[in-house]
């Protein structure tokens, strides 16, 4: 992004010391997830569209939430055709086909195999996540930190359901400074984002999904090497959230 080295490192020290790096190191898809991710931002930038759209579906089949990304990648296309409907080719199907195929094959292995194609979606529902307005997740998350959690009286472990609702603000101020600074790609992907996580009725796991979307770290590396007083502030918080996190992780007590 013309950040050159200092932007580079500053970005992967982003990605390594943000609170949910954590389950970079656990058997967990978020590393493959993140890794589909750039591959499929990467090849876009460079114009390798079936490319991005073979990454792109890989991404989905890992989170099927990322297929938010696809969107992302035609924004892409259509910014590096000067926004002209007139110069869209038959390429721009490269980021589109691959993913429709991998899904729809998806879903129908799901229902073939368990007679439901949608089980995966059924899936989440087992863990309370469900179609909702965003202003469904934020009351139930001050319900969990005011009434049901430490803030009432209950196990002082439970400050671990405040990082998701903050994790979920953290975004937003994040997708707002990336359209300021980054190319639309991006932005559109975090917004997407944003609407994709504030949406599932349920403040759990936003930490761990968030992980995928790469451009957080450009974003967070840009901020960092421009402002270094900002990156002191950055290390003093994730530090010993990461580190509080793992304990609960790695004790049973949180399973992201």
């Amino acid at each position: 992004e013309g950040g050159g080295p200092v932007m580079a490192g500053a970005a992967v020290a982003a990605a390594l010391l943000i609170p949910g790096a954590v389950f970079f190191a656990v058997p967990y898809s978020e590393s493959l997830s993140l890794a589909a991710v750039v591959w499929a931002l990467l090849a876009a930038r460079r114009g390798h569209w079936w490319l991005a759209g073979a990454a792109a579906a890989l991404a989905i089949l890992s989170k099927y939430y990322l297929v938010i990304l696809v969107a992302a990648l035609v924004v892409e296309y259509l910014q590096q055709h000067d926004w002209s409907a007139r110069r869209i080719r038959w390429d721009i199907t490269g980021l589109t086909v691959p993913p429709a195929l991998a899904l729809g094959s998806w879903i129908a292995l799901m229902g073939h195999r368990f007679g439901q194609p949608l089980r995966f979606l059924h899936a989440e529902g087992t863990w309370g996540h469900h179609l909702a307005p965003p202003w469904t997740m934020m009351q139930v998350a001050v319900e969990n930190v005011t009434r049901r959690h430490f803030l009432s009286g209950g196990d002082p472990a439970g400050i671990v359901y405040m990082f998701d609702p903050v994790a979920l603000l953290a975004l937003v101020a994040i997708t707002v400074y990336a359209a300021r600074h980054l190319r639309p790609v991006y932005t559109v992907l975090l917004g997407l984002g944003v609407v994709a996580l504030s949406t599932t009725g349920l403040p759990v796991s936003i930490n761990r999904y968030m992980i995928p979307l790469a451009p957080i770290y450009l974003a967070l590396g840009l901020l960092l090497a421009r402002h270094r007083n900002a990156e002191r502030v950055f290390i003093a918080l994730s530090f010993p959230i990461s580190l509080y996190l793992l304990d609960h992780f790695v004790t049973g007590r949180w399973a992201g």
